[in-house]
């Protein structure tokens, strides 16, 4: 172990303290102008460093790191973000509080050549995340940390693998291709990667899942008209009625939970949820204010996390004028294609000031429950046994290896833990080869909504396999489903078609945008207006043809 410092009283006091170790090493020097031998480092870790660095700076140590650490080594470091922590004034102050989305572009970015002189290196994201004492004790949630791992050039993704963003579909292009249900608009409409500064698009890099929502599916402007639809705070069907629903389902267990916490005095008294996919974070914020959850959500998309990191429990405590202002500019802000930074600072003024004002503690409590962080479903480091229930709403879809998910959320889960995940399905495969109506369930299942057609025109379902295509996604039908989760271990599994239900919610959510019209068109424009509505039309033709559908899924892991 080397521990390197610029501050020599730091270092002495270190050796002083530490100096007993036989395999620790002490040395003063400039983070700037430091080099090591290449391919001696298996851990990097740092602490309150970037933010005292340029962005050249930060990208030169980032790329002479990658030369240090050896393949499928780590490199870990914590920064503040956004914000200034403290509460202390200080006349000068060399710090950059940076929008997390730039440490992405800055690592993501950088390339290195590994120990052999030939081997082309990056970094691969573990995990960025709150850093849970600051959530929990001062409701900070502008305390980040990163990891990644060094990984060959030649292993990165291609754009249809594992993620783990909760999503609609509709409302961006997909892959830098227009959508076979909307209309083509101008490419000023989606702004650019960098204009967001977000994760790098660079032809390297571009094609892993996480790039591709945030460049695309989840730019700013379409956060914006997400929440437009399904109202603040949600990306899912049926907005936050729907969540609130379906959570009613964990109410029972939850409470139990709760109950069997207090008995047991453990402190906190609080269940543990693992939220895949959070989204925005509404459905964590109702799981922490309503059931007193803790909540780790995890998003595949930076956009997502980093926009809500700091903004989505501190509104619980502003009025409701001040909700309303706030989302206004957000709209704003957006519609302009401005750069993000713009808003998030703006939003964080308006925020401190609203806090400081109506701030609660029952506000304060629901805050320093829940903390977020941009992962991968499938790589996420989750302790075994540490989650009372395991929620996901819409983001399988994604994800080729679902299998690989569940196992992980059932291993994660304690006994008795339950999960509830809703997603998108196709039809079963021997409605497919028939092309004839019929019950779809393995379970407990409900008709669908709309019974499809005798006789599926060919064209039809081309056209579906084109928009799955096209999406990236990978779709399963309700028995595979419900296999899956059987196969995993898990117990009293309920699998139903709830297409009915998300019909509703589209021909809602379409009546609503249609009567919302002219104030859209004000924030948005005529073409976002005609390419949401246009989408929602489309996924009520593929409802009806029995070809998208819609599923919930509920068990519980045996004792």
């Amino acid at each position: 172990m080397l521990a390197i410092d610029f501050m020599p009283n730091l270092i002495a006091e270190n050796e002083r303290v530490n100096g007993h170790l036989t395999n620790a090493k002490f040395a003063v020097g400039d983070a700037t102008e430091l080099e090591l031998p290449a391919g001696s480092v298996d851990v990097l870790f740092s602490n309150w460093l970037l933010m005292y660095l340029g962005d050249e700076e930060v990208s030169s140590l980032a790329t002479r790191a990658l030369s240090w650490v050896v393949p499928g080594g780590v490199v870990f470091f914590r920064e503040s973000c956004f914000r200034q922590s403290g509460d202390k004034q200080r006349a000068k102050n060399p710090t950059h509080y940076r929008d997390p989305r730039e440490y992405f572009r800055l690592f993501d970015d950088a390339r290195g050549v590994a120990a052999d002189g030939v081997t082309k290196v990056r970094f691969e994201l573990v995990t960025c995340r709150c850093v849970d004492t600051y959530v929990r004790l001062k409701q900070n949630q502008n305390q980040l940390c990163w990891k990644w791992r060094v990984v060959r050039v030649e292993e990165e993704g291609d754009g249809t693998a594992a993620a783990g963003a909760a999503v609609d579909d509709e409302s961006s292009s997909s892959k830098g291709s227009t959508p076979v249900d909307a209309p083509a608009t101008p490419s000023r409409r989606t702004p650019s990667a960098s204009s967001l500064g977000h994760a790098s698009t660079s032809s390297s890099c571009a094609g892993t899942p996480r790039h591709f929502l945030d460049a695309e599916q989840y730019s700013a402007h379409s956060i914006a008209r997400y929440e437009r639809v399904f109202g603040r705070g949600f990306v899912t069907s049926g907005g936050e009625a729907s969540t609130r629903a379906l959570l009613l389902m964990f109410s029972p267990a939850l409470q139990q939970k709760k109950q069997k916490l207090k008995d047991e005095k453990v402190a906190g008294n609080n269940p543990f949820v693992l939220d895949i996919g959070s989204g925005l974070g509404g459905a964590a914020a109702i799981l922490a204010a309503d059931y007193n959850c803790r909540v780790r959500g995890i998003d595949l998309s930076v956009n997502m996390v980093s926009e809500k990191v700091f903004f989505e429990f501190l509104k619980r405590s502003t009025r409701k004028r001040k909700k309303t202002h706030l989302f206004s500019l957000l709209s704003f802000f957006h519609s302009q294609n401005q750069n993000s930074n713009q808003v998030l600072s703006a939003m964080d003024r308006h925020n401190a000031a609203a806090a400081a004002e109506d701030g609660g503690a029952s506000a304060k409590a629901a805050a320093a429950l829940a903390r977020f962080e941009v992962g991968d479903a499938t790589r996420v480091e989750l302790e075994p046994q540490s989650f009372d229930a395991v929620h996901s709403r819409d983001t399988l879809l994604h994800i080729e290896d679902k299998a690989l998910v569940l196992r992980k959320a059932f291993d994660a889960l304690r006994p008795g833990g339950m999960i509830l995940l809703t997603d998108y399905l196709k039809a079963p495969s021997d409605e497919e080869e028939s092309s004839s109506g019929g019950e779809e369930a393995s379970g407990s299942a409900a008709a669908p909504a709309s019974a499809p057609s005798e006789t599926t025109e060919p064209d039809s379902t081309l056209e579906f396999s084109t928009y799955v295509s096209k999406r990236g996604y990978h779709l399963w039908d309700l028995p595979t489903y419900s296999a899956a989760l059987q196969e995993t271990g898990f117990a009293d599994v309920v699998a139903e078609d709830r297409t009915g239900a998300f019909e509703a919610c589209l021909k809602s959510e379409l009546e609503k945008a249609e009567a919302d019209r002219e104030a859209f068109v004000r924030d948005f424009s005529e073409e976002d207006f005609e390419e949401v509505v246009g989408a929602w039309r489309a996924k009520l033709t593929r409802v009806a043809k029995g070809q998208q559908r819609w599923g919930l899924f509920v068990a519980r892991k045996p004792l």
